[in-house]
């Protein structure tokens, strides 16, 4: 979306003008108020419409983090992979690492999503939480609950991975890719 995250706001302030307008038409009958009317629902509608067509650089990110993590899981390994910059070798190894670890991803929940882009918009940085239910070889079944922040590149028209940091659910500080805090 593009003026406002969220289209809303000025859809309702269309349509609350819409009504104010047919209100007072109602009362003195002019024309004029109808046709206000009629355009306050017009422009509400192209409001929509407008915020639906245009797609910011932080909805790329966004909607990459999402594949990406829906790739993982469906235990998509090679999928998964495709979201990462192959200049970012230790992130494949781990990706990789955490495939043969996991028999199965039941449940995987992303929430909280944050995109802050950064270098005049050739980077950004997301940071997001997951949480969810697996199966891991050593562990068993086993519930989780991680944050992360991971670092993007834009490369051609697309975005890549090029640095993963886990963090602590509750503390935020840096911890291991693989602790099952």
């Amino acid at each position: 979306m593009w003026f406002t995250d969220n289209p809303w706001p000025p859809i309702v302030l269309f349509a609350c003008l819409a009504v104010v307008f047919f209100a007072i038409w109602t009362s003195k009958r002019r024309n004029i108020l109808l046709v206000a009317a009629a355009a306050m629902l017009v422009l509400g509608g192209a409001t929509y419409v407008l915020e639906k067509s245009i797609v910011t650089d932080e909805e790329l990110v966004e909607r990459e983090l999402l594949q990406m993590t829906d790739a993982f899981h469906q235990h998509d390994i090679d999928g998964t992979l495709e979201f990462i910059s192959v200049q970012a070798e230790p992130i494949r190894g781990y990706v990789r690492q955490a495939g043969d670890l996991l028999t199965e991803v039941h449940t995987l929940r992303i929430t909280d999503v944050d995109v802050e882009l950064l270098a005049e918009g050739s980077r950004a940085k997301t940071h997001f939480r997951a949480n969810g239910e697996a199966t891991a070889i050593a562990v068993g079944r086993h519930r989780f609950s991680t944050r992360w922040e991971l670092t993007w590149q834009r490369e051609g028209e697309t975005w890549k991975v090029i640095d993963v940091e886990r963090l602590d659910p509750i503390s935020g500080e840096t911890i291991t890719p693989f602790s099952w805090q």
